[in-house]
């Protein structure tokens, strides 16, 4: 039986990095402010970026982890602000990795992965390190019951081969088995401590080799060879992941978005993995998509409107399973450090911008009438820039 998501609660999720809790931010989004957004639009499910290495440090003449607990303490503090808020599932994700004593790691960043076949002793190690990074992380926060252990790890960009002089992908299939061991290992050491809790698998990239690390992934598991960590073989994907997911980014369009989501669905279903919920862990439209063909910028904002509208339409009318849409991202970022494709993805202004005051950009009052009604009273998006004189009835006037 194809799973029946509950939209009405949980259709809207959020995703925002808090800028008091990890770099990467835009500086006025503080936990208070994301929090305070997610209140305002009555998102239910956000997603928090958690990186294990900003909290667990690794002992430094042996594979052993230690968790920081000062480190950790503006993570409660955040988790605290957003069910404060009205958030009632928190799910934390990480997609940085440890490695063992004595490995010869050749890039200075933490998304190397070990050969699985050509260093299996430091692989295996690899994996055992990633299941106690999450029993760690599972027992300090019990406060989180959803963990999506990764991030678009189909891409080179955040997962690939130990090689000093470029940044270079696995086969698509060492890819698929490595996604499938990390999984396991995240889920193992969860259930150690938090048997209820979920893993989230990590949200794949809409790139082609996407679909081909999904597919290889569900053959991995099925081969009888995995998990690497255990003595025995697993091929019941519900033991490595309890949620799929993916970030259909559709170039600014809904039918692309469609195509996208039935495509990977269709994956799952062929392995037999249809019923599973579908979360959608990171999805928007950047202004810098519909830039040209002499439009202004009132113009692009309302097609970037329609755009993510259309796409919540979509999901209610055509997609059962897909439970959640988290919403990418709720700022624009005005930190020169954010490239410009990336940093006009908000659907609120900046809270740093000083003509705007963070007050809601056309897209966040055209989800907001989709779910609630178009008569709904908009009101709470202006909880920020209301301290600044911009109210929903100021922000008409302007217009």
């Amino acid at each position: 039986m194809k799973y029946k998501a509950d939209q009405k609660k949980w259709l809207l999720g959020g995703c925002e990095i808090a800028s008091d809790t990890m770099c990467g931010g835009e500086l006025g989004a503080t936990s208070e402010w994301c929090a305070n957004t997610a209140k305002a639009l009555g998102v239910k499910t956000q997603r928090m970026w958690m990186h294990a290495v900003d909290i667990i440090k690794r002992d430094e003449m042996s594979d052993r982890l230690i968790l920081d607990k000062v480190a950790a303490k503006p993570f409660h503090e955040y988790a605290a602000l957003l069910k404060k808020a009205g958030v009632e599932r928190i799910v934390a994700m990480n997609h940085t990795f440890f490695y063992p004593y004595g490995y010869e790691k050749l890039r200075p960043d933490s998304s190397v992965a070990p050969d699985p076949y050509g260093d299996e002793e430091m692989y295996k190690r690899w994996l055992l390190m990633y299941c106690e990074c999450y029993k760690l992380l599972a027992a300090e926060f019990p406060e989180i019951a959803f963990w999506e252990c990764g991030n678009e790890y189909d891409w080179y960009g955040f997962m690939h081969q130990n090689i000093a002089d470029k940044v270079e992908a696995y086969p698509e299939q060492t890819t698929g088995l490595i996604l499938a061991d990390l999984c396991y290992a995240a889920r193992k050491g969860v259930h150690s401590v938090a048997p209820e809790a979920k893993i989230v698998l990590p949200g794949f990239t809409t790139a082609e080799c996407g679909f081909h690390v999904f597919g290889y992934m569900y053959e991995a598991i099925e081969s009888k060879h995995l998990p690497t960590i255990e003595a025995f073989d697993l091929t019941d994907p519900d033991e490595y992941f309890d949620i799929l997911a993916w970030h259909p980014y559709g170039e600014g369009k809904v039918e692309q978005t469609r195509e996208i989501c039935n495509n990977f669905h269709s994956v799952a279903e062929a392995h037999g993995d249809g019923e599973k919920a579908v979360w959608l862990t990171e999805i928007g439209c950047t202004e810098v998509m519909k830039v040209g063909d002499g439009k202004d910028l009132t113009q692009v904002q309302q097609e970037v409107a329609e755009t993510m509208a259309g796409i919540f339409r979509m999901a209610r009318e055509e997609m059962p399973w897909l439970e959640t849409i988290f919403i990418f991202r709720y700022t624009s970022c005005l930190d020169p450090s954010v490239n410009d494709y990336e940093s006009r993805f908000g659907i609120f202004y900046s809270p740093y911008d000083d003509v705007n005051h963070g007050k809601p950009k056309p897209v966040a009052i055209a989800i907001y009438k989709y779910l609630y009604g178009e008569n709904a009273d908009v009101s709470p998006l202006y909880w920020y820039s209301k301290n600044f004189g911009i109210t929903e009835a100021e922000d008409k006037k302007q217009k």
